[in-house]
């Protein structure tokens, strides 16, 4: 075990993903899986032995730091429902799926606070169902090679709450639910902003050189800029288009690429008057109001959207 507290799990990444102690558990816990995601990524490309198997301890300490982040991210949600005496939350908690991934077995140091957690419950609310048993912790898998080819484009979805219905009326509503976590949502955006566009160095080859003449050195600048070079703006939607995955549930890190993937496509149209992306109007219109009502929506990011509905139209008329 490499992590035996979330103060080692800091010291580790903090520079790295640029989070520290005040930040939620659950953006840092966002933050290590797509850490983790893209170093699994990377594996597949790596054919000389010892680099492969740097890479693979680097995996090894990112999964075991995101299950020590995610366990007392779950933990803390616990203590509160035991404290506000919710015994459903409680044992909805519990029983999710993501939480059942991520809770701790008999040999990690987390397991005495767990079972003092369940003990606790059953103190509380005599005659409550017994705790699911922790299940073991899966190896960091080796991902298959991914045929040639880019990845299909993301359906934008608004997420739902546990309790609720799946969204009417197509893949975006004029009043979806309100967000959960919009601090998280709101930090990761943040940061993702605030990034250096020399992250995609490789894919943008000769145009990092007409970026910083233009003194556009961020993914925010490059989305406020009023003439942003086209191939910036495709690396990017390529990019967090991937990240975004296709799943309607998503974790907030993979929500905030979902979003930027539709910044980077509006910022085209408003900007620079082109079309980039193959998504109709219909989708791209909903998609406007479904950013227009996330909580996290930053005031330049919000101003873009804004733009971008006064020239997209729905022509399906929802």
């Amino acid at each position: 075990m490499r992590f035996s507290n979330l103060q080692a799990v800091f010291a580790k990444y903090s520079l790295l993903l640029g989070l520290d102690e005040r930040s939620a558990l659950a953006e840092w816990e966002a933050a290590l899986r797509t850490r983790l995601a893209e170093k699994k990524k990377l594996l597949s490309g790596i054919r000389h032995p010892m680099l492969k198997a740097k890479a693979e301890t680097e995996a090894a300490e990112l999964q075991e730091a995101t299950q020590m982040v995610a366990v007392l991210d779950l933990f803390a949600r616990l203590t509160r429902c035991l404290q506000e005496d919710n015994q459903a939350k409680f044992e909805w908690e519990l029983t999710r799926p993501e939480a059942q991934a991520v809770l701790p077995a008999a040999e990690h140091p987390l397991y005495g606070r767990y079972l003092d957690i369940v003990g606790d419950a059953r103190k509380k609310w005599p005659g409550a169902p017994p705790a699911p048993k922790p299940a073991p912790v899966a190896p960091v898998p080796q991902p298959a090679p991914q045929p040639p080819g880019p990845p299909p484009a993301p359906v934008i979805r608004v997420p739902k709450e546990p309790a609720e219905e799946a969204p009417k009326g197509g893949r975006f509503t004029t009043a979806p639910p309100a967000l959960p976590h919009s601090e998280v949502h709101a930090g990761i955006l943040r940061r993702r902003l605030a990034e250096p566009l020399t992250i995609w160095q490789k894919q943008l080859g000769d145009t990092l050189q007409l970026l910083a003449g233009a003194r556009i050195r961020t993914l925010q600048e490059l989305l406020t800029h009023q003439r942003p070079p086209a191939k910036a703006l495709n690396v990017a939607k390529d990019a967090f288009k991937q990240l975004a995955g296709t799943s309607p549930d998503r974790p907030p890190e993979q929500e905030v690429a979902l979003l930027l993937y539709l910044l980077v496509i509006l910022a085209a149209r408003v900007r620079l008057e082109i079309v980039i992306s193959k998504l109709p109007e219909s989708e791209l219109a909903r998609a406007i109001n479904w950013a227009l009502e996330l909580k996290w929506l930053d005031p330049d990011s919000r101003k873009l959207v804004l733009q971008a509905r006064s020239i997209i139209r729905n022509p399906a008329g929802d």
